[in-house]
């Protein structure tokens, strides 16, 4: 899979931080047992040296085989070919589908080898001591518990500033909405950067076809 670009997220997984009671070592956790959904992340960065924003939108529908990963990148890294600032792959029906560019063509071919596309939920950092946040909620008809974390929960603690918040659905244990908003320097993204980042993602059309 062609890179998407951005800061990547540190290494590792962080032993429990937060002071409260939930983990979510794997936020892309039970993706696997749902028959449809639509998953969008959009990653932005906004500092020195540059900023940044990703958009990654993944379909499926595992009664038809479908599978689709979208992914915007504004601005390309240096060097980075114009075509992989948007593009696309999945397949359906055991045809693999890819564009490169956004007025790219688009080449199909029988294929009936599973493809193992990233999930966007597995760029989000894993939270390790959430705490509880007030009643249930539903989120895009689905009943949700909501949990909120500070930069201890991504180990982060003495190396940048963070808030977010989490859904989790009620049954299935999956991420239906993420948010995350970090503040940082050269000690959290690496040499000469500096700014904020943010992840934003949401889970639609779960089990729709």
């Amino acid at each position: 899979t062609p890179p998407a670009g951005g800061v990547p997220t540190p290494a590792g997984s962080p032993p429990a931080q937060g002071s409260g009671p939930f983990d979510l070592p794997d936020p892309a956790t039970g993706l696997a047992g749902l028959g449809a959904y639509q998953a969008t992340l959009r990653i932005a960065f906004d500092g020195t040296p540059a900023a940044w924003s990703q958009v990654m939108t993944m379909t499926v529908e595992q009664q038809q085989g479908l599978q689709l990963l979208e992914v915007a990148v504004n601005p390309l890294p240096t060097g980075m070919p114009a075509e992989l600032g948007d593009w696309m792959t999945g397949a359906a029906g055991g045809v693999h589908y890819a564009r490169f560019g956004a007025h790219g063509p688009c080449t199909g071919s029988a294929d009936t080898t599973p493809l193992e596309l990233p999930q966007p939920a597995q760029l989000l950092p894993a939270v390790f001591g959430a705490e509880p946040a007030g009643a249930p909620e539903t989120i895009a008809g689905i009943a949700t518990r909501h949990y909120h974390f500070d930069e201890r929960a991504v180990g982060a603690a003495g190396r940048a500033q963070a808030t977010g918040d989490v859904w989790i659905a009620s049954e299935g244990g999956f991420v239906v909405r993420y948010t995350l908003h970090l503040e940082g320097g050269p000690d959290y993204f690496g040499k000469d950067t500096q700014g904020t980042q943010t992840w934003e993602y949401d889970l639609a059309n779960v089990n729709a076809p």
